[in-house]
């Protein structure tokens, strides 16, 4: 029974987590398409899973291809968003953290835990080492490129939703797609919407990629079970 702890842990970090995301693309696309029965969004999410699993079955080259394409699909909006936003400057944008109140440890809190999860998850590329051509010397140069990206496009966008769009205060899921609509009109809102879609594919083709190889090697030096 020594498996049992490692297979729970297992279970609660990664496949209820990544249950969350074909369930999300689902409604997304539902919403998108103007509504939709139980139904649709079930064979949506299933279609998700099949496609996406059947990429990491095809290996590392195609599953990282596909992450990579979407990537720059969501990338790109953010991109015309910082610049629309930030050249229309009419709100300052520190108003938010000057504002805190008496609840400013609780803000804290919120914002660490959303901290940890924005930038968690690095030390997983580790599982898929193996599949990494010169892993000593291009894992680190990919974190030390990709690092400030990150942070870039979580920071920047939001700083230009402050400085263009205001109203932060009533800002809720999927204020990226407003911003772009107030900012570039349906075509920017419609592609940020589309992009914030095409990010539950790459979490879940990630995800499945580091989990599915981290348990084969664990089955396979006996701490889970060989099936």
């Amino acid at each position: 029974v020594s498996f049992l702890p490692v297979l729970l842990t297992l279970v609660l970090m990664s496949f209820l987590d990544n249950a969350l995301y074909p369930v999300l693309f689902a409604r997304a696309v539902s919403h998108f398409l103007g509504g939709g029965t139980p139904l649709l969004e079930w064979g949506l999410a299933t279609a998700f899973i099949f496609v996406l699993t059947y990429l990491n079955y095809r290996g590392i080259r195609i599953a990282g291809t596909a992450a990579l394409a979407l990537n720059v699909f969501l990338i790109l909006p953010l991109i015309w968003l910082v610049a629309a936003g930030f050249s229309n400057v009419r709100f300052d944008p520190f108003v938010p953290f000057r504002v805190l109140g008496q609840d400013a440890g609780a803000q804290f809190g919120a914002c660490l835990a959303l901290a940890m999860w924005f930038y968690s998850g690095y030390y997983e590329v580790s599982a898929a080492a193996e599949e990494i051509e010169n892993p000593r010397r291009n894992i680190p140069l990919a974190l030390l490129i990709l690092s400030p990206l990150v942070i870039a496009s979580y920071a920047l966008p939001t700083l230009a939703g402050l400085v263009a769009v205001g109203g932060w205060e009533s800002w809720t899921s999927g204020e990226f797609a407003s911003m772009g609509r107030t900012l570039g009109g349906p075509v920017l809102g419609t592609w940020l919407f589309l992009g914030g879609v095409a990010s539950q594919a790459v979490i879940f083709l990630a995800y499945l990629l580091w989990w599915s190889r981290l348990v084969w090697v664990m089955a396979e030096d006996g701490i889970l079970p060989a099936f």
